[in-house]
């Protein structure tokens, strides 16, 4: 998270820096509060923190949309907003701005769109709203002069998830699967049946998991003995680091982990394509919650846990 919020603050310097050229001489009330928030923003991102920054951008777009939400500056509002909520995981927020960035007549610039299509079809995803996401990934996927080739090619692969993605949603039963455990244990999820589950997608070199390690290890400590279980699946390449770090960090809980690094079999299966990435079972086996960390992880735990 520390990593993605300092990309966001750098991201949102550079939309101030282009807006600020944009915007130089205009006149009227809406485009003289707006030229006054990118001066501000410019001015404080050096003294700030990027969590800092964020936070102040977010407040200062908020506070004119509630002033101007009709007037063509506006689009600028909802755009940053946009982003913010999009890097900071609030994905319902994010797609509202970015869709009522794209309602606005005018807003639409080409160096803009495909960022803001990517990002959309993102949010769409985490929200399990498929059929919107495949319409604007397959705007994506089709030749386009001047855009980034990169940005098609993720676009494909967004895509390519989307058949895996529908049978993971939310209320759905888990996708069955059996493996070996790194200790050399026959494993099947079916064997968990009763059982609250977390499958932990987690690799030794990501350090959002490690950061959330401790977490997780606490809520397991906490609820194990009521019925709660977690499945790893390590989506490391390296045997010695994954077993590095196993030593190092103990965990109680059985272990999957084939070598394949991002094309680990179980990872391909739930269509992971970022880690850390949970998925939180009930008792029945169905899926219940996706990415649960830090307090709401116990939270969750001990609400599917009193579940009768």
């Amino acid at each position: 998270m520390k990593t993605r919020i300092m990309v966001l603050a750098a991201v949102l310097a550079a939309v101030v820096s282009i807006a600020a050229v944009r915007g130089a001489g205009s006149k009227g009330g809406a485009a003289a509060e707006a030229q006054k928030i990118r001066t501000q923003l410019q001015d404080s991102r050096q003294a700030m923190t990027p969590y800092a920054y964020i936070d102040l951008a977010e407040r200062l777009w908020i506070g004119f949309l509630d002033k101007y939400p009709s007037e063509p500056e506006a689009a600028e509002a909802h755009l940053t907003l946009g982003f913010i909520y999009a890097q900071t995981q609030r994905n319902e927020k994010a797609v509202h701005q970015l869709e009522a960035y794209r309602d606005m007549e005018g807003a639409k610039r080409p160096s803009d769109e495909a960022k803001v299509l990517v990002t959309l079809a993102g949010g769409y995803m985490e929200l399990e709203r498929y059929a919107d996401a495949e319409v604007i990934l397959k705007q994506l996927t089709k030749p386009s002069s001047g855009r980034d080739h990169r940005i098609s090619q993720m676009a494909s692969q967004q895509l390519a998830r989307l058949g895996s993605l529908r049978k993971l949603k939310i209320g759905l039963p888990a996708i069955s699967f059996s493996a070996q455990t790194a200790a050399g244990k026959p494993i099947k999820l079916e064997d968990y049946r009763g059982k609250v589950v977390l499958l932990d997608f987690w690799a030794s070199w990501c350090a959002p998991c490690r950061k959330e390690m401790p977490n997780v290890k606490k809520v397991y400590a906490n609820n194990h003995a009521k019925g709660f279980e977690i499945i790893g699946i390590s989506l490391d390449d390296k045997e010695s680091k994954f077993k590095e770090y196993m030593e190092s960090e103990q965990m109680p809980w059985p272990q999957i982990f084939d070598g394949k690094g991002w094309q680990s079999e179980l990872g391909q299966l739930y269509a992971v394509s970022a880690i850390p990435a949970t998925y939180l079972l009930d008792r029945e086996g169905k899926i219940r919650y996706k990415n649960m960390r830090g307090g709401d992880l116990e939270r969750t735990v001990q609400e599917l846990l009193g579940e009768k």
